[in-house]
């Protein structure tokens, strides 16, 4: 073999020079068409003369014909007619013009058609002709003679009489040329073909059919005048003077006559048929020429295929050679009884053999090795002519360098023959790698490592399983981060994952047999534990609350992370994954309500709280776009003159079912659904229009108080509310006062900050409410520039504690230094106005001076309070 196709090379030919090829197979191609051309001309030649020759005969025999007829039946009667008058005249005697006879019915002529002249020229007997008359006076024939009266379109025969020798006169008769004119019109000489009678001693004719041009102008060629005057028949081929069109001309003299016939044939008329067949050879000549031009063309890129392919196939070996060995992928090429003709480049190095090792001797058994037992089965596939693979799960070399292969094998056919094999080897190494790493990541974290919820699904099918022989109770503890998001929003989503990180290493002490930890996503880790009691159980939950005991360092800062825990126990409270997380989650959220850094156990009631939530969000809607939501006002009085300093205006809900909704209860919902900023929309236009008109009616500065959800600071546009209600309603800005919680304060402080001081160029007041519960940060009264601080209700009904006592007392001093207004609220008792007065609280609200009551009854009392 000199291939490693399995091509053989016929190496012996003498290279080819196409060029010259080329061109004596044009030249061969070239002689034919010529040659054929040739042939073809000669046989159009030979037609047209064949042609020229029978219309000559056609021509002359139509000649014949028409003399006879012309000369036999029209002028031969008629001279002998005349003969015999004039053999008649010649026995009478003529001396003067007198009727000499009267009939002759043996000559059957009338006198009216003869006419008999003396010798003087003069008539004496028939009609008077003075043309004629006069043409034989001027010159008198002498023999019989043909004068054309071309007026009458008539022939006169005039015969000279004789007696005793001497001229005695003349008799002549005339001729009508309408019955020759009438003979032409029966012939058919082709559309351009001409018939004619003519005179010798005129050249012109007597008749011309189709009549042209007046006789007078009627010209042919002068060699045809020539020729009519020296010779009584010929031929000429000319063109017509008059239309110059070629014809073929015969002419023939008339009897003993001087009319001459002639006939004119066109030549494009007879010619007609030939000069089609000229047209269709010119054509099969050029379809000829195309063909062999086509022909040789096709030859010509045939034979240079086939020489070239020689060529190609010598480059082929080195280029397939070159492209085999360039490819990473080893190669092997074996024939059918698995004998290795050909390994490249990428084969040698997987398999560790030095290059050029491998002969035809050479197996695949040996190439292999203990990884062999494919082999077989390849084997089987290659002399079906069928595909094969395999997976090799691992391959040593030569070096003891471990792979993990791919085998491939396709048939190599050479011209329907089965030659053998090409086999390519995969290397998989890194695929079944990646898969892995891939199946990893489907079941675990990328962040924390620990495994995803759908692992900890499948484990927690196994558990389940296994519990109903171990007596194990299955639980799942669900841990959410509390305040994760301010890390988030402080120290960024970079420490934020560090935190993630150290969290899910802590809690990485909890995988064991009994117990698997796994990440949900966000800040939410779920243990699936496997207990025995609730002792254990409460001991489990006790250690993961301890974890979180210690700060967390990151980045140079300690971090304090506390969690919320919800716990639900298989079958108790759900008996598939789904119920069990939901209800842990359920949970989850009730030690979130019951404080935080808490564990809950789920309980039925805590999901009829969940459903009550979601129903009372789904109305809070309904009623809010129904308009039933209506405000009530909390008067604020000054605590020395208990005169209304200002109103807080206070959201109710009354609902048909659950009758009066808490704020407590449904506010959380409106923040919750998103409800919460246009709701207090609503409650700015409103209560700013009514602030207005009582300022207007009353002439008393009259605060109006609004407590502002922490939402609208960060995802509303409070600056701009504040500034439409004020300008649709007219009311003073410093007459609006908004309430804000220290929550609210601290979930965004920057973004707090910039607009509390854009309501403050607007001349708005704001008040820090429920001072006092939350971090109560004195950098925040001169940081947010608040007008007023309002003690919780919480310290007030304890005022006769002198711990709560002391922190109102502090409240109030720490007011005063900031020079900040103090309001208590929720004052229900006279000892507990004495209390507040007594250590200079400025102003109070509560049910002992007034509930919350409505825009009418606010009215009645500052009416009141106006005329009093």
């Amino acid at each position: 073999m000199n291939s490693i196709i399995g091509v053989e090379l016929d190496k012996t030919k003498p290279k080819l020079n196409i060029k010259s090829f080329l061109v004596n197979k044009t030249f061969k191609w070239a002689s034919f068409w010529g040659g054929t051309l040739l042939l073809l001309c000669c046989f159009l030649y030979m037609s047209y003369t064949q042609i020229q020759k029978h219309t000559i005969a056609q021509q002359y025999n139509l000649n014949l014909a028409l003399e006879s007829r012309i000369y036999d039946g029209l002028i031969f009667p008629r001279l002998s007619s005349l003969r015999k008058i004039d053999q008649f005249i010649n026995q009478q005697e003529i001396l003067q013009k007198q009727e000499v006879f009267a009939y002759n019915q043996s000559l059957q002529y009338s006198l009216a058609n003869i006419n008999v002249y003396n010798s003087l020229g003069d008539i004496v007997l028939g009609a008077e002709h003075v043309e004629l008359e006069s043409f034989i006076k001027a010159k008198p024939p002498l023999r019989e003679t043909l004068y054309a009266d071309q007026g009458n379109n008539s022939l006169h025969l005039i015969i000279p009489t004789q007696r005793s020798g001497e001229l005695s006169g003349w008799v002549s008769t005339q001729m009508p040329l309408d019955a020759i004119t009438a003979l032409f019109a029966s012939i058919d000489v082709g559309k351009h073909g001409i018939l004619a009678i003519r005179l010798d001693n005129t050249c012109s004719d007597l008749i011309h059919y189709p009549r042209l041009l007046p006789s007078s102008e009627q010209n042919y060629p002068k060699l045809l005048d020539s020729m009519v005057s020296t010779s009584n028949s010929g031929t000429l081929k000319s063109a017509d003077y008059y239309d110059k069109k070629n014809r073929l001309y015969n002419y023939k003299r008339i009897g003993d006559t001087a009319l001459y016939l002639v006939t004119g044939l066109a030549v494009k008329d007879y010619l007609a048929e030939w000069i089609i067949y000229v047209y269709i050879a010119i054509g099969l000549s050029g379809a000829m020429l195309f063909l062999v031009y086509w022909f040789n063309n096709k030859l010509g890129l045939s034979v240079k295929r086939e020489y070239t392919a020689l060529e190609s196939l010598k480059l082929h070996e080195i280029q397939t050679k070159l492209l085999l060995d360039s490819i990473g992928q080893p190669i092997i090429i074996v024939n059918l009884d698995g004998g290795c003709r050909y390994l490249n480049k990428a084969a040698y190095k997987l398999t560790a053999i030095a290059q050029d090792v491998v002969d035809a001797n050479y197996t695949l058994n040996e190439l292999f090795g203990h990884n062999a037992t494919f082999i077989p089965s390849l084997l089987d596939n290659i002399n079906s002519a069928k595909e094969f693979s395999a997976e090799l799960l691992e391959y040593t070399n030569d070096h003891g360098d471990t792979f993990s292969l791919e085998i491939r094998a396709y048939p190599n056919l050479q011209e329907q023959k089965l030659l053998g094999a090409f086999i390519s080897v995969h290397d998989i190494s890194e695929k079944k790698a990646a898969a892995e790493k891939l199946a990893y990541m489907a079941m675990h974290d990328p962040l924390t490592g620990l495994i995803n919820r759908w692992k900890l699904t499948e484990e927690f099918d196994k558990a389940v399983a296994k519990a109903r022989y171990t007596k194990q109770e299955v639980v799942l503890i669900l841990l959410d981060l509390d305040n994760f998001k301010a890390i988030n929003d402080s120290l960024g989503h970079g420490a934020g994952d560090l935190v993630l990180v150290e969290v899910a290493k802590r809690l990485q002490q909890f995988n064991n047999e009994s117990h698997l930890i796994s990440r949900l996503g966000g800040d939410e880790f779920l243990l699936l534990a496997n207990t025995q009691g609730l002792a254990q159980l409460n001991i489990l939950l006790k250690e993961m609350l301890f974890l979180f005991n210690t700060a967390f360092v990151i980045d140079d800062y300690q971090v304090v992370i506390t969690p919320s825990i919800g716990v639900a126990r298989y079958p108790e409270h759900g008996t598939s994954f789904e119920e069990m997380l939901k209800a842990a989650d359920v949970a989850l959220y009730d030690a979130k309500d019951s404080g935080k850094n808490a564990y809950s156990f789920y309980a039925p009631h805590m999901g009829e709280e969940g459903v009550r939530k979601l129903y009372v969000q789904t109305q809070l809607r309904q009623a809010f776009e129904q308009q039933d939501l209506y405000l009530d006002y909390q008067p604020q009085f000054d605590i020395n003159s208990r005169k209304v300093v200002g109103v807080e205006a206070l959201l109710r809900w009354k609902h048909a079912e659950l009758g009066q909704v808490s704020p407590a209860e449904f506010i959380p919902a409106a923040e919750r659904s998103g409800l919460i900023i246009p709701i207090t929309q609503w409650i700015l236009n409103q209560t700013c229009e009514q602030a207005a008109k009582w300022e207007a009616q009353y002439n008393q500065k009259i605060v109006l108080a609004i407590n502002c959800s922490a939402h609208h600071f960060t995802q509303g546009c409070l600056v701009s509310d504040v500034k439409s209600a004020l300008s649709e309603s007219g009311l003073s800005p410093e007459l609006l006062e908004l309430e804000v919680t220290e929550s609210a304060l601290l979930e965004s402080s920057e973004k707090v900050t910039t607009i509390i001081s854009a309501l403050k160029e607007l001349g708005v007041k704001f008040a820090i409410d429920d001072f006092g519960t939350g971090y109560s940060n004195m950098a925040y009264l001169k940081q947010f520039a608040a007008d007023k601080l309002k003690i919780d209700r919480s310290f007030i009904s304890k005022l006769d504690s002198k711990s709560d006592v002391s922190i109102v007392e502090a409240i109030i001093t720490l007011a005063h230094n900031f020079n900040l207004i103090a309001i208590a609220e929720g004052v229900e008792m006279e000892s507990e106005l004495k209390t507040l007065q007594d250590n200079g609280c400025n102003q109070v609200q509560g049910f002992l001076l007034s509930k919350p009551i409505s825009s009418d009854s606010i009215h009645s009392m500052l009416a009141t309070q106006c005329n009093a």
